[in-house]
């Protein structure tokens, strides 16, 4: 079964996460969520964006701008 994980602070919203577990039951897809405590902000999502693309040999010049729509998987 198809499985999303949603997280940042946005998923503390209870009816959200509500809404989110029927519809993905509807569809067949697993929904997750981390622990109330861990839904604060979105910096520990960047990081481990970050950080996956480390691990995979990704690296980015100190110059570099900033890309709002860059992708993050």
């Amino acid at each position: 079964m198809p499985t999303i994980l949603l997280g940042g602070g946005v998923v503390a919203n209870t009816r959200l996460r509500e809404r989110m577990q029927k519809a993905g039951a509807e569809a067949g897809i697993r929904v997750r969520f981390p622990e109330m405590a861990l839904c604060t902000d979105n910096g520990a999502m960047i990081a481990i964006a970050g950080a996956s693309r480390l691990f995979h040999g990704e690296r980015t010049s100190l110059d570099v701008g900033a890309d709002p729509s860059m992708e993050l998987a």
